[in-house]
């Protein structure tokens, strides 16, 4: 793996965690009652979400969590090295 492709993947990695760090204290707040809804600032230019129920937040945390294991995979060299293909005759 080229060191900028291992860069861009940390800083994904990065980006990833601190998005469940953020939702999983949305999901904390929302089932104590502290809050009705959360906004999530998703750093991609001027996007953000809004999820107004714990279930939303938890599909959502859900995929972030796979995406975060498939990166640390990728980082250590256990993702998918290749794939073969074969038509049937």
């Amino acid at each position: 793996m080229n060191i900028v492709l291992r860069e861009r993947l940390n800083t994904r990695l990065t980006n990833i965690r601190t998005r469940i760090e953020a939702i999983e204290t949305g999901m904390s707040e929302m089932s104590s009652g502290i809050i009705s809804t959360f906004e999530l600032d998703t750093g991609e230019a001027d996007q953000k979400v809004i999820f107004t129920n714990v279930t939303t937040l938890q599909k959502f945390l859900s995929s972030l969590y796979a995406q975060e294991e498939l990166i640390m995979r990728r980082l250590s060299g256990n993702g998918i090295v290749s794939v073969k293909v074969r038509r049937k005759p």
